[in-house]
């Protein structure tokens, strides 16, 4: 038996819950994780409260990354073994857990110089960064960028790549580019802080996040705004996303241009204050749910 966070009925953060489930059966082209550190990321709170458009598992077992120890791998996969430190995305969910079992394919290595609880930060706000690197318009040294909602773990990741390969990072007037993956209503202050020709990609809105815009500044200005969402990719674009953060970040964290910073770490059994700790976003770093 293993102890996993879950809920019975949607709601509010009280309504999670420990409870003991059978542990996983390994399957064919699977591997095993004992789970040392679960990220949490909003994707889990609209979960939470069965708002059905990012419902991307299928069962209320909550969490979409993990990081932890290989401790059983079916016979046909050959680049793990039992005992590698591994970090993974889960696009099933359930990673609420003391034990996972996920493709290789959703695995990799953590990179050396951090901790296993620390790599627990890193799958989502990694993968995030290289694709808001894909979308973003003219991404070259000099650019100045403007990210909201700076307390999160993507935030984090995000800023310290955009500085290290030459962009400024936190002005906040006449910028080039903003980044908003804040869920706060910041559209006429992100217009008004855009430069001429200046692009704004909002990532992963709530449905009915609903704005108003005198569309003459937007022409005055030459705006270009783009939005994105995770969700609709296929997996063979999560995927490339997920190769693309180990050629890409990982050798940065090894190098010590990134470094990942816990907000705090939370047991099972505060899985209801951790969420409402991420729902307020009042702390900085990435939180995290320790088994």
């Amino acid at each position: 038996m293993m102890k996993v966070v879950g809920f019975e009925l949607p709601g509010g953060p009280d309504v999670l819950q420990v409870k003991e489930l059978p542990t996983p059966i390994l399957g064919i082209n699977e591997i095993m994780i004992e789970v040392e550190a679960a990220g949490l990321n909003v994707f889990d709170t609209w979960f939470r409260q069965d708002i059905p458009f990012y419902r991307y598992t299928f069962n209320a077992y909550l969490g979409y990354e993990c990081a932890g120890t290989v401790v059983a791998v079916s016979s046909n996969i050959h680049e793990f073994k039992v005992g590698d430190e591994v970090c993974a995305i889960l696009l099933r969910g359930g990673a609420y857990a003391e034990f996972v079992v996920v493709p290789p394919s959703e695995v990799r290595r953590i990179p050396s110089r951090v901790s296993l609880v620390q790599a627990a930060t890193l799958p989502e706000a990694s993968r995030l960064t290289i694709f808001a690197l894909s979308v973003l318009p003219n991404v070259t040294p000099g650019k100045t960028f403007l990210i909201h909602g700076t307390a999160g773990g993507f935030d984090i990741i995000a800023i310290q790549y955009f500085k290290h390969i030459g962009c400024k990072v936190f002005v906040v007037a006449g910028v080039d580019v903003i980044l908003d993956d804040s869920e706060r209503d910041h559209f006429k202050k992100n217009v008004d802080c855009l430069a001429r020709s200046g692009s704004l990609v909002v990532l992963g809105h709530k449905i009915g996040s609903w704005v108003n815009v005198d569309l003459s500044i937007l022409m005055k200005k030459d705006i270009k705004i783009k939005g994105v969402d995770l969700q609709y990719l296929g997996y063979g674009e999560m995927m490339r996303l997920w190769s693309d953060v180990e050629a890409k970040i990982w050798p940065l964290i090894e190098e010590g241009h990134i470094e990942p910073v816990i907000g705090r770490a939370f047991t099972f059994n505060e899985a209801a204050e951790a969420h409402r700790a991420l729902e307020e976003n009042n702390v900085p770093g990435k939180l995290l749910l320790v088994p």
